[in-house]
């Protein structure tokens, strides 16, 4: 008797976002259409709704068979009292409950870092919004490649066999997070933040940075700061690498806030990460980055520098 393979089943995708963000929803449609044409996707919004159709029943049951829900974010978005007060509750408690996955799409510039949706990992990369790139298609299509390794991700879980639970045992070892910026940056000039996290018996920033010059940084502003770091390991006791983020705080640069993931082997350093940032104003500037894992602070560094004018910081010459 032959097998029959079932097919997977296509993700339902809801676009909750703002009339005047219309054009844009559109724009991203588009580029969403091979992930429809494959069947990996199909979607819904507003416009669908039949002429003489209860609207507001239309888009509860659309959010309710809707297994994503791209939140189409900026400040119409915001303002918008219906989004704020219903759509946008009720997609953050389907996506608690796990029955939908919510994902952020930063269309517009707009401050939306303290807001309930700001914890939820968001599109497109970088955090940088559609409309800060210089060319919108590549930033639309960074979302959809985004969406389409998301889906495949979530088939491919489900077609393996269910894993029998392996106990974690995780291996603590002693690590040191570097960090530098320069003591002295020029403000609405861009700069560095450099960053790694090494072992404890390693050189680090300050010998990397005494070789490479290619950053604003030097060896003497390298700033470091011990923590303990919890490696996995497998059943047969071999120690994996860990994954981290580092979150860092800048609230009187561009941008404010910024994260990056980072592996560090089991035996040696983290590859070297870099932070760009533009001061935004003179004086003193404070910077406070974190080292997490699984969303647990466990370790931090506090950075200070001196912002100065352009004209403060370069010589004027004489003939």
């Amino acid at each position: 008797m032959a097998t029959t393979v079932q097919s997977p089943a296509t993700v339902e995708l809801f676009y909750s976002y703002a009339h005047s963000d219309e054009s844009l929803c559109e724009e991203l449609q588009k580029h969403l259409t091979a992930l429809k044409r494959s069947g990996l996707i199909s979607d819904w919004y507003d416009r669908k709704i039949e002429p003489g159709s209860e609207w507001g029943a239309q888009i509860h049951e659309a959010m309710e068979r809707a297994s994503i829900i791209l939140l189409l974010i900026s400040a119409d978005f915001l303002a918008s009292k219906y989004i704020f007060e219903v759509e946008l509750p009720f997609a953050l408690g389907r996506h608690q409950s796990g029955r939908a996955k919510v994902i952020p799409v930063l269309l517009r510039p707009v401050e939306w870092r303290d807001l309930p949706f700001a914890k939820l990992q968001v599109l497109p990369s970088e955090a940088r919004p559609v409309t800060l790139w210089p060319n919108r298609d590549e930033a639309f299509s960074d979302i959809a490649g985004r969406l389409r390794e998301l889906l495949y991700s979530e088939r491919l879980q489900e077609a393996l066999p269910p894993k029998l639970p392996v106990p974690v045992r995780p291996v603590t070892q002693e690590r040191v997070l570097d960090a530098a910026i320069a003591s002295s940056v020029v403000i609405d000039e861009p700069t560095d933040l450099v960053t790694m996290v090494r072992t404890t018996e390693s050189g680090g920033l300050k010998a990397i940075l005494k070789i490479d010059r290619a950053y604003s940084p030097t060896s003497e502003d390298v700033q470091s700061k011990t923590f303990e770091l919890d490696f996995p390991s497998d059943v047969s006791g071999k120690i994996l690498p860990a994954t981290l983020e580092l979150a860092l705080e800048s609230p009187s640069f561009d941008p404010p806030r910024q994260q990056k993931k980072i592996r560090v082997p089991p035996a040696g350093d983290s590859d070297v990460s870099v932070f760009m940032l533009t001061p935004k104003r003179a004086g003193t500037l404070r910077l406070n980055l974190q080292v997490r894992s699984t969303d647990v602070e466990i370790g931090s560094r506090a950075l200070v520098t001196e912002s100065v004018p352009a004209a403060a910081a370069r010589p004027i010459l004489s003939k």
